[in-house]
């Protein structure tokens, strides 16, 4: 385990030094190894070689190096100064007992060890500071350096075997130019798990190599096999202490009607009950633990005495970590950092590799794309990308126009309602020739509503038109709002595939599929969407906006295909807030101005600022002030499902004392998910005793049943074991990794009362539910059986105690809250919010809008973080990536700022491509070219859009400007083109041919082609030479060529294949000359 914490300059006068509180106790120790040590470049780099020195270390807390030289910028404050930063690595309670009452210095060492290896990580990623920009913004920048003095203790408070180190980190580092400043520890302490991890995981791989066996704790840490917890809870008092003060705070916190205790209370509980630390010899040490463990009757297990070797194993368990990790990391973002696959490698792999083998696994890991030091994406992310783009431009004029222009004019001309963006769309949707087209539309731009005349005039010429969305609530509203038959694209993707024979008719009117809300698309559910889509042969129209919240699962396609080019209709105009102050404040952050809409959300009186504790009272209070029909049409909004419980549970209190909500009557035993990644799913340490397992296939080897509700009763950690009890009472033994397909609950607690608002949480079709429906209890009884009223007005008769997919529906959390709209809305502020979750928030409102906040400038400052989902593609090239997970070493230079101008470049030719043909009646092209290059502009980094102005030409060469990119996106686009036939080609030859080696299977594939196009005795032309190699280049030899050498070393290799076929063919027809001309003999 790591702790941090900062040292003061006043602490370092006031308590360390006066107690000696990390050298009091060192002269006294004697295992063979020094408990007092210098540590880190910075230490080297001022001098600090030899032993420890106290005096050295009291002028570093002060900010002086040995010789007096100011280790600091500028000069300090001693009394605001922090003198250093406090971390301490502390072992477990059996490896304590291990070390130091069975004086296994073996396990001092891989504590000593394990601790290095922790540092050195910190040190070389972690160790930075603040410099000043030119612009006098100040930057922090990674020196790779520290100076720190490592201080091994051995007892606790309250003289328990308690083995620890203080890694005390002085404030100083030095820059490259030899300047010293000092350490900036925000790196340092957001890392602090995975630092932690890191010692733990070394520590056990050490102890495992002394031949230990260790048992992985509920607490992601482990203890060493045969210390019993009688062994461990006797040497604990420390542990003991703090849990009996949270205890009675609790206790009575409860009893006062107080909030749960929060993370930073438990840690003053710690600090509450700290006694000053006394010192006492080691010998009378040594003999009082003997005799507690003699009094108690206790057994201590045997010493391992033979060490083993793990070189082998650990390296075959880093790679399947690795890979792992990778899985979890990468399954919700594209791009993510090293530290996310790290950690996971290291919980579920506790021990059982060294993290210099994890690191060589994740470094050439196949699957693994570097982008910097710190952030990485996959092969896998960057292949479904393209692929998806590939399938959009695939599509690209390749189908007839739904209607002529002058039908569609037609239908446009009775709808007087319409914006001219809403006009646009049906437009283009209606006579366009791309397969695959977008409408990117504010919120409340009326997107659906012009969905329904687009869905009629394609009806109308004869289409079949879907509609399907993300969630069950918005497939809903689309149904609702346009009458056309709609369902989940989870349902759509899990539909079985047609035999695509059935497709082949002369007809072409083609199904055409509308996908609501598809920015909540993750890469994978587009990716798949577009494939079927293809075997459908279904025109896709993607509704949607960039700008509001992405999917929980990793990607942005929706964001990737419009900087792809992607045929798209802007809708920009929104009719949804009906009052002048919010329309314009909602405007401004529409396009990003967030401090503006902010401020004019305030200067509107839409803003109230309450503190922390009193926010969800002071909303409950303007919610309970509104009358019965001002709260039907009200939506309250939170950032988290904890916070939207809390502010539920404070309503149904209000209510129920002013009468509207009668007192409870039954508790519902609802099941909330888990959320877990698939890879998380498979090891029991993210489960809990009472969760509940629901398979979604049948599993007859293991007895599990689809859709049965399994409640797990055990956890076995050792084994990877869960204790399941069936709904017949059996029990089962299950480990979850061989059941992938699962779903994981948690149980919830729901006092359910007359009056309650309540939502349906699942899909149940025999029933006619509908995921996020919501009803109201009209009557119900103790046990359980109740009358509802849904909102169409329909009631039903049901028994709740048979219904376990249920949640309270008075409050929604932001993300779930997309798509809707209500006169008025009530927003409790937090630090979740981000951009696209404010942009959403504030963008429901049509009249009234309450955002509470404790700081309107922390409110500002979270309003403008963007967490939207990245693409691979937003950060390297999707046609020219580099295998960094094969080479042998990563490129450590920084990025090249004209490779960030060629993507922009790509980006800007694809837009204006696009908007030339947007709409093809546009009279003015230079016009509409100028309005798509402002939205580029407005959506790149300030050097990007700096780069873009000046290279912006005037009106009069526009034109041939788009000329240009025009004509050299349809020649890219025809290299596409013939590319994709060319591996067609190599695929086909491919399947003919045995099982050989690749380079064999090349040469067969040359053979074939250049017989087929000129037989055994033809002499093939220098273009049949040339195809057959371009075939070639297209096979998996050249491809993996390509990713790991370059492009050069494939061609050579593709040129070395064809010539020897050649070689190969003529030596084949001297040999027929030499046979004929003996049979004329």
């Amino acid at each position: 385990m790591l702790s941090i914490a900062n040292v003061s300059a006043a602490q370092a006068e006031n308590y360390y030094e006066a107690d000696d509180y990390y050298t009091r106790d060192l002269d006294d120790v004697d295992t063979g190894t020094p408990s007092a040590t210098w540590y880190g470049k910075g230490a080297t780099a001022l001098g600090l070689t030899d032993d420890f020195n106290q005096s050295t270390f009291q002028q570093l807390l002060h900010g002086e190096g040995p010789n007096g030289e100011s280790l600091h910028a500028r000069k300090i404050d001693p009394d605001h100064h922090r003198a250093a930063t406090d971390c301490t690595f502390s072992a477990p309670k059996s490896v304590s007992i291990a070390a130091l009452i069975q004086g296994d210095t073996r396990v001092l060492a891989a504590h000593d060890q394990a601790v290095r290896t922790a540092l050195s990580i910190l040190e070389t990623r972690y160790a930075q500071t603040r410099i000043r920009r030119p612009q006098r913004e100040r930057k922090r920048v990674t020196t790779g350096n520290v100076v720190a003095a490592i201080f091994r203790h051995e007892t606790s408070r309250e003289q328990d075997p308690q083995l620890h180190s203080h890694c005390v980190l002085i404030n100083a580092t030095q820059l490259d130019n030899s300047q010293w400043r000092s350490l900036s520890n925000e790196a340092i302490v957001a890392h602090q798990k995975l630092l932690g991890e890191i010692y733990q995981n070394e520590l056990a791989y050490q102890l495992r190599h002394h031949g230990y066996d260790i048992t992985p704790t509920a607490t992601g840490q482990f203890e060493l096999t045969g210390y019993g917890p009688e062994l461990l809870n006797t040497f604990s008092t420390r542990t003991q202490q703090i849990e009996t003060y949270l205890e009675k705070w609790e206790q009575k916190l409860t009893e006062t009607g107080g909030a749960p205790l929060h993370r930073s209370q438990q840690k003053q509980a710690t600090l509450d009950t700290r006694r000053r630390k006394t010192t006492v010899p080691r010998s009378l040490l040594l003999t009082g633990w003997a005799e507690t463990i003699q009094a108690q009757g206790l057994n201590l297990p045997e010493v391992p005495t033979q060490d083993i070797d793990l070189n082998q194993t650990s390296q075959t368990a880093a790679h399947a970590a690795a890979t792992l990790g990778l899985d979890h990391a990468a399954e919700r973002e594209s791009v993510f950092k090293q530290a996310k696959a790290e950690r996971f490698a290291l919980e579920h792999g506790l021990g059982q590799q060294s993290f210099a083998d994890l690191h060589q696994a994740l470094r050439h890991h196949p699957n693994r794309i570097v982008i910097d030091d710190q952030w990485l994406t996959t092969h896998t992310a960057l292949e479904r990308e393209r692929e998806t783009i590939q399938m959009m431009v695939g599509g690209q004029g390749q189908v007839d126009p739904i209607a002529t222009p002058e039908e569609v004019n037609q239908r446009l001309s009775d709808a007087l309602s319409l914006t001219p963006g809403q006009r646009e769309a049906i437009w283009l949707s209606a006579t366009t020739c791309d397969r695959i087209i977008a409408w990117q539309g504010v919120a409340g731009s009326g997107k659906t509503h012009s969905l329904n005349l687009y869905a009629r005039i394609a009806q109308d010429q004869g289409h079949d038109v879907t509609g399907y969305a993300p969630s069950a609530q918005a497939a809903n509203v689309l149904h609702q709002d346009t009458g056309i038959p709609t369902n989940t694209v989870a349902h759509l993707l899990h539909t079985p595939d047609p035999d695509p024979s059935q497709f082949k008719h002369s007809s072409t009117k083609f199904p055409i599929w509308i996908v609501d809300e598809a920015g909540l698309l993750s890469a994978k559910a587009a990716h798949t969407l577009l494939q079927k889509a293809e075997v459908h042969q279904a025109r896709v129209v993607l509704v949607g906006d960039t700008r509001q919240l992405s999917a929980v699962e990793a990607g942005n396609p929706f964001k990737s295909l419009q900087e792809a080019g992607i045929q798209t209709a802007i809708l920009n105009q929104s009719r949804r807030q009906q009052t002048e102050a919010l329309k314009t404040a909602v405007h401004h952050i529409a396009q990003g101005d967030i401090p503006t809409g902010l401020q004019q959300l305030d200067e509107a009186g839409f803003i109230q600022t309450v503190p922390l504790a009193d926010r969800v009272s002071a909303l409950a209070q303007d919610y309970l002030s509104l009358t019965p029909a001002q709260r039907k049409k009200t939506l309250i909004l939170s950032g988290t499902n904890d916070d939207r419980l809390a502010i539920t549970q404070k309503l149904r209190h209000a209510l129920q004392q002013e009468g509207r909500l009668e007192c409870d009557l039954f508790t519902l035993q609802s099941l909330r998910p888990k959320d877990l990644t698939q890879a998380q799913a498979r090891y029991v340490s993210h489960y809990a005793i009472g969760d509940v397992i629901v398979p979604v296939r049948n599993y007859p080897r293991h007895g599990l049943e689809r859709h049965q509700r399994y409640t797990v009763t055990a956890i076995d950690p050792t084994h990877n074991h869960l204790i399941l009890q069936a709904p017949d009472g059996q029990t089962l033994t299950f480990n979850p990794v061989h059941c992938a397909k699962k779903t994981s609950y948690r149980i919830q607690q729901l006092p359910i009362a007359i009056g309650d608002q309540l939502r349906w949480t699942r899909n149940d079709r025999d029933l006619g539910i509908r995921n996020g429906q919501q009803f109201t209890i009209t009557a119900l009884n103790d046990q359980g059986q109740a009358q509802i009223l849904t909102a169409d007005g329909t009631a039903r008769s049901l028994n709740l105690r048979g219904h376990h997919y249920i949640d309270y529906g008075l409050v929604s959390t932001t993300y779930s809250s997309q798509g809707k709209t209500a006169e008025r809305v009530l927003v409790a502020a937090d630090s979740t919010l981000t951009q696209e979750a404010f942009y959403v928030a504030v963008s429901r409102a049509k009249r009234h809008l309450t955002l509470y906040t404790p700081n309107k400038d922390d409110l500002l400052r979270i309003a403008q973080r963007s967490r939207a989902n990245q693409n691979a593609s937003d950060y390297l090239s999707l046609y020219q990536v580099t295998h960094h997970g094969q080479t042998p070493q990563t490129p450590t230079s920084t990025p090249n700022r004209r490779d960030d101008g060629r993507r922009i470049g790509e980006r800007l030719a694809r837009q204006l491509t696009t908007a030339l043909r947007r709409d093809s009646r546009a009279e003015n092209p230079a016009s509409c070219l100028a309005q798509s290059t402002d939205r580029l502009a407005a959506s790149l980094d300030s050097g990007a859009a700096t780069a873009s102005k000046t290279r912006q030409s005037s009106d009069s060469t526009v034109p041939e400007l788009t000329r240009q990119f025009a004509a050299a996106l349809r020649h890219r686009r025809q290299q596409w083109l013939l590319t994709q036939q060319d591996r067609q080609w190599y695929e086909h030859y491919a399947a003919q041919q045995p099982p050989e080696q690749p380079y064999h299977q090349d040469q067969m594939i040359v053979h074939q082609y250049l017989q087929e196009h000129c037989g055994h005795q033809g002499q093939p032309t220098q273009a049949q030479r040339r195809q057959a190699a371009r075939i070639l280049f297209q096979g998996p030899l050249a491809r993996q060529l390509r990713q790991q050498e370059g492009r050069t070393a494939a061609v050579e290799y593709v040129k070395q294949q064809v010539n020897a076929v050649m070689q190969q063919r003529m030596h084949m027809r001297q040999q027929q000359r030499y046979v004929g001309v003996d049979i004329e003999r």
